[in-house]
């Protein structure tokens, strides 16, 4: 599916919460699109039946824009326009610390999990980021999500998943690089689903119970509940990155391990990489996910094999270049960006990607003149990568390969 290229989505940045507050912001409207968050009814459409008679969400931009939000405040953890929505019972896990429970009522509470959940995502103690790096040998365990829930209309709720994507700690990228499998899916993905599936009796909506009239209520519980038609809960879910992968992970997870009906689940991810081999999924595209992908991006072709869901691709364009990439020292070769445009278009996987590196390598190693290796050294190359695999030229380049 393409995407046309005025098509309302803009590249996450890092804003200083001085410049938040600077910001005339418009109570709980959404800071990157200005969608109202407490509108949710373009989450919760009947399901179609798409080309080959599969059931599927219709897709929707205001849809994505409001997943747009979400994948961005797993991010910022800035719950304010949520609240300011009508969202309530939050809980926040970042690796093995869960802040559960917290809801309008309990600001003072809230305020100190809040607290103790941006500390551990900006861990900057370094006995403690090595003791994390340590940890990471056995198994990827760096999970970060944030669950919410609104009330819906006749007395059913949205629940929210938020998964955010790779972060700023150094060992935050050691999951993305576990490229074997399990159980058919990316290793390190498995295992950081592994570490949010494990928490579903922690995660709690006390707010909610109370509105339903039940002493307690769980993630686990309201997930057993979706199993049904007429569950009073719907599922959203949205992911940036890594996020959009874990995404992937967890609602294969819930809709063959614990039976929740793919009608009340919808998600969206920005940039999500590939996830299975394709072993153990019958029909990839039948998952009710779909992922918004910038063409020009090779990430989301990394990762495994397969997405799981659909993909709906957006052409880039020189205001987005310019906005999202450093500027180039030179005009770009046309000739050779067309010529590279062939090699580029067959890298649609992991295996690919692989592929024609081992080749450009190979090409680098068996280059006989010096003066070849020399002129390509000394051009102000834009992009650090292309200076790295260059430094490796000749026999550095045989080793690499090998």
């Amino acid at each position: 599916m393409n995407l046309p290229a005025w098509f309302p989505f803009s590249q996450r940045r890092e804003r200083a919460p001085e410049e938040k507050r600077a910001e005339e912001r418009i109570p709980g409207a959404g800071p990157i699109t200005g969608r109202d968050l407490g509108e949710l009814s373009c989450l919760v459409r009947p399901f179609a039946q798409d080309p080959f008679y599969r059931l599927r969400p219709p897709f929707s931009p205001e849809a994505a824009q409001l997943s747009l939000e979400l994948a961005d405040m797993a991010y910022t953890l800035d719950l304010d326009p949520w609240t300011e929505a009508g969202w309530d019972d939050f809980s926040i896990l970042i690796d093995d610390s869960l802040q559960s429970g917290m809801t309008e009522r309990r600001a003072f509470v809230n305020n100190l999990k809040l607290m103790r959940a941006r500390m551990a995502l900006k861990e900057r103690n370094p006995l403690s980021q090595v003791l994390s790096a340590l940890r990471q040998r056995e198994k990827s365990d760096t999970i970060k999500a944030v669950c919410m829930m609104h009330p819906l209309p006749d007395g059913k709720y949205l629940l929210a998943i938020g998964f955010m994507g790779t972060g700023s700690r150094f060992y935050d990228w050691f999951s993305n690089l576990r490229f074997t499998t399990e159980e058919g899916f990316h290793r390190g993905f498995y295992q950081l689903c592994d570490s949010f599936e494990e928490n579903a009796e922690e995660i709690v909506f006390p707010a909610t119970a109370e509105a339903l009239g039940l002493e307690k209520l769980t993630l686990g519980q309201v997930l057993l509940e979706m199993k049904s038609l007429s569950s009073r809960f719907r599922l959203w879910m949205a992911g940036h990155s890594q996020g959009g992968a874990v995404m992937q992970v967890y609602t294969h997870r819930l809709m063959h391990d614990w039976g929740v009906l793919g009608q009340n689940i919808v998600g969206y991810g920005f940039a999500s990489p590939t996830v299975a081999t394709g072993r153990l999924v019958y029909d990839p595209a039948a998952y009710p996910l779909i992922h918004i992908l910038n063409r020009d991006d090779l990430v989301p072709r990394m990762g495994a094999l397969l997405h799981l869901g659909m993909c709906a691709e957006y052409p880039s364009n020189d205001a987005l270049r310019e906005a999202a990439y450093d500027p180039l020292p030179e005009e770009p070769d046309e000739e050779a960006a067309a010529l590279l445009a062939t090699f580029r278009e067959r890298m649609t996987d992991t295996p690919s990607i692989l592929m024609q590196i081992t080749a450009l390598l190979q090409c680098l190693a068996e280059e006989k003149g010096e003066e070849g290796i020399n002129d390509l050294m000394n051009r102000p190359w834009a992009i650090p990568l292309v200076d790295r695999v260059l430094t490796h030229a000749g026999d550095r380049a045989m080793d690499l390969v090998d």
